[in-house]
């Protein structure tokens, strides 16, 4: 069964990265949320949803789709190198 919390944050991700970049998946979406001028509700929903997931999802190389990570938030941020 597919953990509803990774597949909420999957499609947010998504939506995030098709309408601040225009690009169905951003090279290091996973970072690149935390970095950018989200405004603090998706900010936040983001946060939320990687708490909530586990972890988060990103795009390893050469694969078909995104993959789940998993992780803290705080993990996360240190990648980001977002305090």
């Amino acid at each position: 069964m597919e953990n509803p919390a990774r597949q909420a944050l999957l499609r947010f991700m998504g939506e995030l990265s098709e309408s601040i970049w225009c690009a169905g998946w951003f090279m290091s979406l996973e970072t690149a949320l935390l970095r950018s001028q989200l405004d603090l509700a998706d900010l936040a929903a983001y946060e939320w949803l990687v708490t909530e997931a586990g972890g988060w999802w990103t795009w390893l190389g050469e694969v078909d789709s995104p993959e789940f990570v998993e992780g803290t938030l705080t993990e996360l941020k240190g990648l980001a190198r977002v305090v």
